[in-house]
């Protein structure tokens, strides 16, 4: 068993925060911002592509192994000191080829398919609405154009993760500092 740790951008992190909100109210805060939420913490059993770090990182990923995600460090919510946030504690469950497999597996235990299991018939990608609208490649200005991008990477990377919770919140995760700093909270 490894132990990993990762970091990724919560939607509550984006500009656009406060609008997002407002229209989806019921959005979890600390979810992804993609169109294709990478981790996709929202399932009851929560998955890891490739889609957003590429051959970096799921293909070394083993049975039993734990997977802690935290945010980047920014203000988040009513704490306006730039901080972190644990998010979640995975245990990786299944380890999938491709999409395609996992997406039997998911259907087997009669669970809806992640946002970032891409089966395009079965699985479309996050409205833009409900995203950070900050794709990393400058060019994009759509889902379409987002989709399709993690399209080419899924064809290149297809290695898939199903996941057991062992620790998981959404809307307001624990802060945590440097150790140069105090507690926050």
């Amino acid at each position: 068993m490894a132990i990993y740790f990762n970091s990724f951008q919560p939607l509550c992190g984006a500009k656009k925060w406060k609008a997002i909100h407002l229209q989806y109210p019921d959005l979890p805060p600390f979810i992804d911002g993609s169109c294709r939420r990478e981790p996709d913490f929202e399932n009851d059993y929560p998955s890891i592509s490739a889609l957003c770090r590429g051959g970096k990182f799921v293909h070394r990923l083993k049975q039993n192994d734990i997977v802690a995600y935290w945010t980047v460090q920014n203000a988040y919510l009513d704490v306006r000191k730039n901080h972190y946030r644990l998010v979640a504690i995975l245990r990786v469950m299944e380890c999938f080829e491709s999409h395609e497999i996992a997406a039997e597996w998911y259907s087997a235990k009669m669970q809806k398919l992640p946002s970032n299991c891409m089966i395009p018939e079965k699985n479309a990608p996050i409205v833009w609405g409900k995203t950070n609208q900050k794709p990393v490649l400058k060019w994009i200005e759509n889902v379409d154009q987002w989709d399709a991008e993690y399209e080419k990477r899924k064809g290149k990377y297809g290695n898939f993760v199903a996941c057991q919770p062992l620790y998981r919140e959404l809307y307001n995760p624990q802060v945590m500092c440097s150790r140069d700093e105090s507690r926050i909270r």
